[in-house]
């Protein structure tokens, strides 16, 4: 348990030394705007953690690990929801400053990778909302695929 949030904690390190390091900014605004992102990441790491603790329960065979996280994940779902319309809002405002102090003329891979970022965020959302309105294993599978694949190219959009 340690271990997973120690590797969290240096990830978000990573995050941000990455983000801010090295990097010429020509406005204040850009680094608001990478500072919305960083905090957004955070966000969604926090919600891509509920699956692991919810694999921890399933996986482990501790009566007293098992009771502890379910009490836990119990009481984190209820913030499941406003996490990711918090993280959501931070990145259409990250998205939003971006633009416009880089236009979308000169498409580069950064710009690239940030739109279908979005885009596969914004299908992951829908089916986050199509599996509260009625849940169902498929539903749940797509979104967790969707999270997975979310999580994939927001990381390539940040690393490139």
């Amino acid at each position: 348990m340690k271990g997973w949030l120690i590797s969290n904690a240096l990830f978000i390190l990573l995050v941000i030394f990455w983000s801010f390091w090295h990097r010429e900014y020509s406005s204040p605004a850009i680094v608001v705007g990478k500072t919305f992102a960083v905090i957004a990441v955070i966000l969604f790491i926090i919600n891509v953690n509920m699956y692991f603790i919810f694999l921890i329960i399933r996986k482990s065979k501790t009566k007293g690990i098992k009771k502890t996280l379910a009490l836990f994940s119990r009481k984190m779902m209820k913030f499941h929801v406003p996490i990711a319309i918090t993280a959501t809002a931070l990145i259409c405002i990250h998205a939003i400053i971006m633009i416009s102090f880089h236009p979308l003329e000169i498409i580069d891979i950064k710009k690239l990778s940030g739109i279908l970022a979005i885009l596969i965020l914004s299908v992951h959302l829908f089916s986050g909302w199509l599996r509260r309105k009625k849940a169902s294993g498929f539903r749940r599978l797509f979104h967790l695929r969707m999270a997975f694949i979310f999580l994939t190219f927001f990381l390539i959009h940040i690393f490139i």
